[in-house]
């Protein structure tokens, strides 16, 4: 009898407790709630004037997908320089992500030296801008972890899959990047996820000719019959057939092409390659093996 009281004390017990707990989170709750001053100075040095900037942007995303999550996302950005500098010179920035719903557990913080950061495609994008003899060079990371994906030149073709956040980029990283990163005789090409980086290819010329240092012109082809469709400003493609469901094995039917363009001459030389399983297909690429070598890079 004396057992029986104690079960059911405790019973009782958990049966309050969670009544507790469910009344502690109710409708109309927050969840999440911060804010941040921003601030503008300018001051006079001598014959020159120093800018000094710090705001905060906020915002919400969605991904979707088979592990969907909402993420809060901040930008802190500091600016301070003369005037009279180069406008696109770098500034300071932290990038927060945090989850606040949803299967992906998000949590981290990262910062960096850049021109602009910003989060499209579903990925944190840094720019380092050059108003030199050098291109405009992105590097984009990982929206979970706040990893490093890939680095590249100008702008990348983008594959989306329906109903997903899921993308993968196709991108050139040239001779003439703004990261003073230096590429040995030519230029490296790079497939990846919004996840992590797939393939690393780097392209070389034999002696017939010289690949230029900056990106060349990279078109986006389909297969005949495919069910994917190329996007209007041809620099991504659809695919219509896949879900969330989808498998690496049905991400194909469409290729890179990718125009060098050389001086005196109308026609580029041309390296196609076809996308198959989810990678760059090599054997069946399509290119002048007397000119061009392709080798992936570990």
């Amino acid at each position: 009898m004396r057992l029986t009281k104690i079960y059911s004390s405790l019973i009782l017990l958990f049966f309050l407790a969670s009544c507790k707990q469910k009344e502690e989170v109710k409708s109309g709750d927050k969840v999440y709630q911060t804010s941040v001053n921003s601030s503008i100075a300018v001051s006079k040095n001598g014959n020159d004037y120093m800018f000094e900037k710090s705001e905060t942007k906020f915002d919400v995303i969605e991904l979707k997908g088979l592990n969907p999550a909402t993420v809060v996302v901040t930008i802190e950005q500091m600016e301070k320089r003369s005037l009279s500098q180069d406008p696109y010179a770098k500034k300071n920035f932290v990038f927060t992500a945090k989850s606040i719903t949803g299967a992906r557990s998000i949590d981290w913080k990262k910062e960096f030296e850049a021109s602009e950061v910003a989060y499209d495609q579903k990925v944190l994008r840094v720019n380092n801008a050059s108003n030199q003899d050098k291109e405009d060079t992105y590097t984009i990371y990982n929206m979970d972890n706040g990893d490093k994906i890939m680095d590249y030149t100008y702008g990348e073709m983008v594959v989306q899959i329906p109903n997903t956040s899921d993308k993968r980029f196709f991108a050139y990283f040239s001779r003439t990047n703004a990261l003073g990163e230096d590429i040995e005789g030519g230029g490296v090409v790079e497939y990846a996820s919004n996840t992590a980086l797939i393939q690393k290819l780097h392209i070389t010329a034999k002696a017939n000719i010289e690949i230029p240092d900056y990106t060349p012109e990279i078109q986006i082809l389909k297969v005949k019959n495919s069910r994917c469709q190329v996007t209007p400003d041809g620099k991504g493609v659809l695919l219509t057939n896949l879900s969330e469901n989808y498998k690496t094995e049905e991400i194909k039917d469409f290729a890179f092409r990718i125009n060098y363009y050389l001086q005196d001459q109308e026609e580029p030389y041309s390296i196609v390659l076809p996308v198959e399983n989810d990678k760059l297909d090599l054997v069946n690429a399509i290119y002048d093996r007397a000119i061009f070598e392709l080798n992936l890079i570990d």
